[in-house]
């Protein structure tokens, strides 16, 4: 069985994603770990989990994502946020996301995404911000993006 390992990390440094695949027709999992800086705002964001492609009996993909989403102290008015796009080649995108706005003292939330199944995905972005619902003022985000090649999808 072969075994490939692809890192790639961001540019700014603080996202993290190891893709593992063992055969071609395998798609890979991407484990992340993703975090907001302190720059915008006084507390910070984190999540931290997988994402895959899984397919159907019709040739269908659908992007999952499992994990945890933290908003960390101190206060700052921000929640935290996940989204998980999946883009298609015939449909475009396909978005779930998720929120902490339970405020900073809360353990990690589980989180678990599932995007609904299409033809033809591409690439899939993950992407973690922080949000102030009340003045509409984001954070710096922090993202992973992934493509994929026909190859690694079986086609």
């Amino acid at each position: 069985m072969i075994k490939r390992t692809l890192i790639a990390a961001l540019a700014a440094g603080s996202a993290f994603a190891a893709v593992t695949t063992t055969s071609s027709a395998e798609p890979p999992l991407v484990r992340f770990d993703l975090q907001t800086k302190t720059v915008a705002t006084q507390g910070r964001a984190r999540a931290v989990g997988t994402v895959q492609l899984q397919s159907n009996q019709y040739g269908q993909w659908r992007g999952v994502l499992k994990g945890r989403l933290n908003d960390i102290c101190p206060p700052d008015r921000y929640g935290a946020y996940l989204e998980i796009d999946v883009y298609h080649s015939r449909t475009g995108l396909n978005r779930r996301s998720a929120e902490d706005v339970r405020g900073c003292e809360a353990d990690a939330k589980d989180v678990e995404l599932k995007t609904p199944w299409d033809n033809g995905p591409f690439k899939v972005v993950i992407r973690l911000y922080e949000y102030d619902a009340q003045t509409g003022d984001f954070a710096p985000a922090d993202a992973v993006r992934v493509e994929y090649s026909p190859a690694q999808l079986g086609a």
